[in-house]
């Protein structure tokens, strides 16, 4: 087991337990999902590129994170990944790569982050866990609540083929996965 070499001052260091190893080469689950704008977004009728960041939860400026969130591995920076996605988010359409977020934040909270940090792609809805689930990704709970931990899925329609898992630097993962894209042109 490594230890990943970035995490803020003071926070526990994010272990590589292979939670997600099993991933690549499965399929994404026929699911619909909830996004922030209103929409459903069918799963399996994703087609090209994709790349689906699975967050933890974006926080917000004007409420305190839940009150064991300073305790946990790989909890904090789900605000700095979506910016780092919105960042480079021409580049990637550019490229013909679709970028959606998701995490088990219900829709309103996502549309109150999206509209805050002016995200240019879709946030999806997770509430029942039936995605996380459904891949079997890994979990934690924080003030009662069950949340998945971040991983990047990079996907060609369906297909997972490869996954980011630990995300060590959640500020760099978007650049991160353009790199892997770009380097073995999945």
């Amino acid at each position: 087991m490594s230890i990943s070499s970035w995490s803020l001052p003071g926070l526990p260091p994010l272990p590589d337990d292979g939670a997600c190893d099993h991933l690549a080469g499965r399929m994404l689950p026929a699911l619909q999902l909830h996004a922030h704008d209103g929409t459903m977004l069918d799963l399996a009728g994703l087609r090209g590129l994709t790349i689906l960041f699975v967050h933890t939860l974006i926080g917000r400026p004007d409420r305190p994170n839940p009150p064991d969130w300073d305790q946990l591995p790989g909890a904090h920076g789900s605000t700095p990944q979506a910016l780092g996605y919105r960042t480079l988010h021409e580049t990637f359409q550019r490229e013909g790569i679709a970028i959606f977020g998701i995490s088990a934040q219900d829709s309103d909270a996502q549309l109150e982050a999206a509209t805050r940090l002016d995200l240019p792609f879709r946030l999806l809805s997770d509430t029942d866990g039936a995605f996380g689930n459904a891949l079997a990704l890994p979990r934690f709970t924080s003030a009662g609540k069950s949340l998945t931990q971040r991983a990047t899925l990079i996907l060609r329609d369906t297909l997972i083929l490869t996954v980011l898992y630990p995300v060590p630097d959640p500020a760099e993962d978007a650049g991160t996965a353009l790199s892997r894209l770009r380097s073995h042109r999945l």
